[in-house]
């Protein structure tokens, strides 16, 4: 047994692989909190658009009446004409804006991050059963350039 202890050259391949192993664990440490991020962001995106879509579906299926492109001077925009009163649901600028009786709202109000809206795009589509059928799309982006599509049909049920 040696008694003189380390050598230098010893030192230096224990400290190599140490920086190693620190720079692996220090690397996937940070992919983990970027795949974290992500998904978060993607989950809100998922949140916020079925709340708008969630709006949107409440006010179209007791309507008595769709007309596209009938209000803001929007052709993409929709108009819901129901009980309650007129209903309007268009893209003003980066919002997601829907015209109701008593003022317009924002749908996308309310959420921790800034939500921008940029696309919006409607279709009405008679259906067989004679009900008009509305297909509504719009991409959303956030702070931090995360952007998802939706895309839902919604039909009157009257």
């Amino acid at each position: 047994m040696d008694d003189r202890g380390f050598t230098l050259l010893e030192l230096l391949v224990a400290g190599a692989i140490g920086v190693l192993v620190l720079l692996g664990i220090g690397g996937y440490y940070v992919s983990t909190l970027r795949f974290y991020d992500q998904s978060g962001s993607q989950s809100f995106l998922q949140r916020q658009a079925s709340l708008a879509i969630e709006e949107m579906a409440r006010q179209i299926r007791p309507a008595t009446a769709l007309t596209r492109g009938a209000c803001n001077a929007d052709p993409n925009a929709l108009q819901v004409t129901n009980s309650l009163g007129v209903f309007c649901f268009y893209r003003n600028g980066s919002q997601l804006s829907e015209d109701r009786p008593g003022g317009t709202a924002n749908l996308l109000s309310g959420s921790p991050v800034p939500l921008t809206v940029t696309s919006f795009t409607s279709l009405l589509t008679p259906a067989s059963s004679g009900a008009t059928r509305a297909t509504i799309s719009f991409q959303l982006s956030d702070n931090v350039q995360n952007s998802m599509t939706f895309q839902t049909d919604l039909s009157r049920r009257n």
